[in-house]
Formats: C-alpha cells, structure tokens, sequence
C-alpha cells in the first residue's frame, strides 16, 4: 500500500507541477482560467496531504506491530525463564530418576531370567556330554546324532544369552554414569538457585537397591549421595531361583499410601530333555535313563 501511495504521489507532484505553468501562462492572458486552476491545484494538494496522512497511519502500525511482537515475546521468555528453576527442571530431574528405577527393575528381570537359563543349559550340556562318552562304541547313531544336536543347539543358546549379559552389564554401567552426572550438575544447581525442588532421595535410594541387586559397579558410587537417615520401607523386587521367581521385599517408601509398580513373576523356563527343546510340558515326562536310551535305540532298527 505505501509503494502505490508513494506513486500517486509522483504523479500528483508532476501535476502540480504542470498546473503551477500553466498558472504562470494564464496570470498573463485571462484571470478567470487562473482562477479556476488555482481551485483545480487546491483540490490535487488535498489529495496530496490525504495520500500522505494515509502513508503515515500505515508506517505508524506496521511499526507498532513490531514493537508489541517485540515486547510479547521479551514476556514470554521471562515468563519461561522464571518458570524453568521451579516447574520444568524439577519434574523433568523427577521423571528422569523414575525412568532410571523402570528401566533398573526391568534389567534385573532380565539378566534373572538369562542367569537361570544359562544354569540350566550349561547342566543340559554337561549332563548330555556324560551320556556321549557312556554310548561311545555301542553303535546307537540315530541317538548319539540327535544328543549331539541338542547340545549344539543348547551351546548356540549359552552363547547368545552370555553376550546378552555382557551387552545388558555395558548397558546398565553406562546409565549408572549417566545418573552420576545428571546428579552432580542438578546438586550443583541446586546450591545456586534456592527454587529447585530437593531431590526425592527415596526415589533414589530405590534405584540404589536395583543397582545393588544387580551385581554392577557403581551402586557403591550413588550410596554417597542418599542420606543416611532416610527412613525406607519394603519394595517389591524380583529373586529368581532354578525356573521360578519369588518376590522377595527391599526397602522403597512407595508403599506408603503411593502406587507400586510390581515386577512380574517370571514365567516357568521349558524343561528340556536329551532328545528335545520343546516348550511342551509333556516334555518333561520323557524318561532319559541309559536304559531307556539303548530300549529305545532297539525298537527304532526292528
């Protein structure tokens, strides 16, 4: 709109321009024309001072547009500023040591899980390998073929759930260092800014419980920044024994009057057998006798 108002504005300037000559020319011959262009030159500086008004009304609220831009955003970064130390920074450092106590429950679950099936794998095999050295020279092929089977199946387990190990440890070291840090700056700004929310230490005395539990380093390193003093009660946690799991409690004060979020029972692992890894409980009822083996072994070459 100001580039078309700055055009009509040449455009008149040339007029007057043209009128003012033509005024010169005429005071010459004839004062009635003069007068009357004198009237025509009056009506286009009209137009002129109006297109000018409108040009700065326009300018005025362009720039008064900017300015409350300007100061509407300047309010909303303080208004964020202020809010950060009190509101955002706390519940977020709050949420965090919650997601760290989840994914510590749910590590324990699952390295409990991987130790007993390597137990009960590693006995499989050794067990197995026993009766290879007991069928040795008897000529029982079919049986011999499919123990060695198994056992290669069952070694190809023990590795993956040894490397899981490894990998789930390396996993577990490096969220107790991630923790550490994240600790330290948050105390540190804590003594700077007053505003923070303190640190749920019984939040983060569960996390020392699951990390202990676990057999990692570094339960030792979080110990130094809970309180001594800090009274706990129980917390439901997972022991798992042969292919069961039974709860046993450590201390948490989530169960005063708070939600507790229990880790599940783990299901009963397969029974294998020297011929088999079906999850079939019927599985389990195979006789695996010497006996049984050669009785077997017979019945298969009539």
């Amino acid at each position: 709109m100001l580039l078309k108002l700055e055009a009509q504005e040449e455009e008149l300037g040339a007029k007057i321009s043209v009128l003012e000559g033509n005024i010169a020319e005429e005071k010459k011959s004839d004062s009635d024309e003069a007068k009357k262009v004198q009237e025509q030159l009056q009506q286009v500086r009209e137009e002129v001072r109006y297109g000018n008004l409108v040009g700065s009304l326009t300018g005025m609220m362009n720039a008064y547009a900017k300015t409350v831009e300007a100061a509407t955003s300047k309010a909303m970064e303080a208004v964020a500023e202020s809010a950060m130390p009190v509101d955002i920074a706390s519940r977020k450092m709050e949420n965090y040591l919650q997601q760290v106590l989840e994914y510590f429950q749910t590590e324990n679950e699952c390295l409990g899980r991987l130790k007993t099936r390597l137990e009960d794998h590693t006995s499989k095999i050794s067990s197995l390998k026993l009766e290879l050295k007991q069928l040795a020279g008897l000529r029982m092929s079919t049986t011999t073929a499919q123990i060695e089977q198994t056992i290669e199946s069952l070694d190809e387990s023990v590795e993956n759930d040894s490397n899981m190990l490894v990998a789930f440890t390396c996993d577990a070291t490096s969220m107790v260092d991630d923790l550490i840090n994240r600790l330290e700056a948050y105390l540190g700004a804590l003594k700077v800014s007053k505003e923070l929310h303190p640190i749920h230490y019984d939040l983060l005395a569960d996390i020392h419980a699951e990390i202990k539990y676990s057999g990692i380093c570094g339960s030792d390193r979080l110990k130094k920044y809970i309180p001594e003093n800090t009274a706990l009660s129980p917390i439901v946690m997972t022991e798992f024994t042969d292919t069961t799991a039974s709860s046993v409690a450590t201390p948490s004060p989530r169960e005063n009057g708070k939600k507790v979020k229990k880790v599940a029972t783990a299901a009963a692992l397969p029974k294998l057998t020297w011929a088999t890894l079906s999850s079939n409980p019927a599985a389990s009822e195979i006789k695996t006798s010497f006996l049984d083996i050669q009785r077997e072994e017979l019945e298969s070459k009539k």
